[in-house]
């Protein structure tokens, strides 16, 4: 009998040995078979991610080991220090430089969380941003030292399947600098076909209490965690994993980069010159525009004006600028389209804004040709000047897709290259700003285009800004770093540039150009996402939203007004990267509401509100063309049911996207002139919500 039950135990032992190592996991007893259990892990390589191992690894990514991100195994000695190992390099690609990322002393305070597991998840018991902040939900991210949550928004990766899905964590607000912060996942989320998951073989560990052999300073780590979850409300059975990491400093995000840019063209700014090199009579009169736009415009300055180059100051940049004057600045009376147009006075002379314009992602300054631009400038009664943002103007996006399809640099290298070339775009912009400060410079503009209205004044000290789209993604970053420009107004913009590019219609083409099709590179995507973010800080709106509104000592950044204008539905910027924009900056956001951001006050503007606000704008879209829920767009983009091509002066043409929507709408745009000649926000939308009816 003693025989039999030892010849049993000793079968039971075997398959249980020899299924652990199938999963990559040894396990070893004490000698006596009492006491803790031990395990000892076996990793693909030292530097691999201890959460990375799963009982059953598919044979497709049995050494995959940067997951989950970001995570403080990656972060040593007082900087952030991810191993080139844990990436793959496509074929034909120099191998990727780290060398910034592992520069930093903490992750980024925006980074997409990403966790991943080889059964995929399932969208069943997600929970809703606004559910998130409470103990309850199955996913959250707490900040260790206060308890606070931050809301985020949890989805898989719809674009691709098991073992290649990741779960995507997105912070909603932009977490503090210099804090640790922890993320758990209950084992309520399930996989991909509904099954349970199962915890890293690690943690799993760690909540059966075993001894981890060559890990024991990790176990010491991990049973903080736990136990401070458990403080949180979150019991120690509902835990399927659970990570943390620290985020990086201010001085490192911006002391070191646009603080630095921004004292270099300030401190340098009687080097900042200019030339004329046109001017151009109703240059829009032979456009291919409706005619009732082409007289609105009577003249077109363009020239050129020399920036200092950040990285040299012994250097200028020569930088192209577009200058287009309304047909109302060189009446003697009247204000333009608009009841005040821009002006002030009454009486006397007319005191006119210049309206400083960020264009487009990909774009240029000769947006300025857009109909809907010379109606603006000209109900608004203000001369439009614009520039390029380098780095992301046209000739960068050749620059970027010749980059991506050549492989002359690994696509990390290509983000870099972006974020850092946009300092000098910033740069630029500042530069353009100074000049437009100065009275010296309309002097010349005045004298070039045979004079202004016999009592039009220019209000150099006042200029306003207006940026749409890519403009209103860089406007977040401009009116905070932006001396004497007080008021800006940021049209369909948003933040968390990697959250929205991966939402962004022209992900799709990127991806493909960067990466080799097929599922076994979309890990290697999500490391690029996951990454990404950490170039993009340096210049993100994100980064700057907690100063636009408030100002900061720290840098000597001046509290700005601004007007942040989100069309629903949204087919190019994202809703929620508007919201996260709006809500770190701490913007109220202006009655009629449908959907209230998080995290935000709601005031009323009937009557007139003193202070910056959010804006929503109904686009009118059928029900049936509604974005889904996920990262994965459709085939075909939403349409206006109301507002088509050619308003605001005529209601003709094709129907218009949601994100073109809010530049069209007389009514919105009269709220914006009002905003620039009151500094006050006047909610004057019907009871549907800025509906364009």
């Amino acid at each position: 009998m003693k025989k039999k039950l030892f010849l049993i135990y000793f079968l039971v032992l075997f398959v249980f040995l020899f299924s652990a190592c199938e999963r990559g996991v040894e396990v070893d007893r004490d000698s006596g078979g009492m006491g803790a259990e031990k395990i000892s892990i076996n990793l693909p390589f030292p530097e691999c991610n201890i959460l990375s191992r799963y009982k059953s690894m598919p044979e497709e990514v049995k050494d995959e080991c940067f997951f989950p991100f970001p995570f403080t195994q990656f972060y040593r000695d007082g900087h952030v220090s991810v191993p080139d190992k844990v990436l793959k390099n496509p074929d034909g690609y120099l191998p990727p430089n780290l060398e910034f990322i592992n520069s930093l002393d903490g992750f980024s305070p925006a980074n997409q969380i990403i966790f991943w597991h080889p059964l995929g998840f399932s969208r069943e018991g997600l929970p809703l941003p606004e559910q998130t902040t409470g103990p309850n939900s199955p996913i959250q991210l707490i900040e260790l030292e206060s308890g606070e949550r931050i809301p985020v928004f949890v989805e898989p990766d719809a674009r691709a399947s098991p073992p290649y899905q990741v779960l995507y964590i997105r912070p909603l607000r932009r977490m503090k600098t210099q804090k640790r912060y922890v993320v758990v996942i209950k084992n309520s989320l399930k996989g991909a076909d509904g099954s349970a998951l199962d915890s890293p073989v690690f943690f799993e560990a760690i909540l059966k209490g075993a001894d981890i052999e060559s890990m024991e300073s990790w176990k010491e780590h991990f049973v903080r965690i736990v136990e401070f979850l458990e403080k949180q409300g979150i019991g120690k059975d509902e835990i399927l994993v659970a990570w943390d990491f620290p985020t990086a400093s201010e001085r490192k995000i911006i002391g070191e980069h646009m603080f630095t840019v921004r004292e270099t063209i300030y401190s340098m700014q009687d080097k900042i010159t200019f030339v004329i090199d046109s001017v151009k009579d109703k240059p829009y009169a032979q456009s291919n525009i409706p005619d009732v736009y082409k007289e609105l415009m009577a003249k077109s300055v363009s020239g050129t004006f020399y920036v200092p180059d950040y990285r040299d100051q012994s250097k200028l940049v020569e930088a192209r600028f577009l200058l287009n004057i309304p047909k109302c600045v060189f009446e003697d009376t009247g204000s333009g389209g608009g009841s005040g147009g821009g002006v002030g006075g009454g009486g006397g002379s007319r005191r006119v804004k210049p309206m400083i314009f960020g264009h487009g992602l990909f774009g240029s300054e000769e947006e300025l040709d857009s109909h809907n631009l010379l109606y603006s400038a000209n109900y608004f009664c203000m001369p439009i000047i614009a520039t390029r943002w380098v780095g992301i103007d046209e000739e960068a996006r050749g620059e970027i897709f010749s980059m991506v399809s050549k492989k002359v640099a690994h696509p990390l290298q290509v983000i870099e290259r972006t974020a850092f070339n946009l300092k000098q775009g910033h740069a630029n912009f500042l530069a353009l700003s100074i000049l437009v400060r100065r009275k010296g410079f309309w002097d010349i503009v005045r004298e070039a285009v045979g004079g202004f209205g016999t009592s039009v004044d220019i209000d150099h000290e006042n200029p306003v800004y207006y940026g749409i789209s890519n403009g209103g993604v860089q406007g977040g970053v401009f009116m905070t770093l932006v001396r004497g420009v007080k008021f800006g107004v940021l049209d369909v913009g948003g933040s968390i540039w990697m959250f929205m590019l991966e939402r962004n219609r022209s992900w799709d083409p990127l991806r493909n150009l960067a990466y080799p099709k097929g599922d076994m590179w979309e890990l290697e995507v999500k490391k690029l996402i996951a990454m990404g973010q950490m170039f993009f800080d340096i210049v993100d709106p994100i980064t700057f939203a907690p100063y636009v509104t408030r100002g900061s000592d720290e840098f000597d950044f001046e509290p700005k007004k601004i007007i942040v204008r989100e069309a629903l539905y949204d087919e190019q910027v994202a809703n929620l990267a508007t919201r996260a924009f709006a809500s770190t900056a701490g913007i109220p956001a202006i009655k009629k509401l449908i959907y209230p951001p998080l995290g935000v006050d709601i005031v009323d503007a009937s009557d007139g509100w003193n202070g910056s606000g959010y804006i929503q704008v109904d686009p009118r879209i059928p029900e049936n063309e509604k974005l889904p829920e996920q990262n994965l767009l459709p085939p075909k983009d939403p349409h206006s049911q109301v507002v088509r091509k050619w308003w605001p002066l005529l209601n003709e043409g094709d129907f218009v996207t949601p994100h073109t929507v809010p530049r069209l709408v007389p009514i919105i745009l009269e709220m914006q002139r009002r905003f620039y000649e009151e500094g006050k926000i006047y909610q004057l939308c019907s009871e549907m919500l800025c509906d364009p009816d």
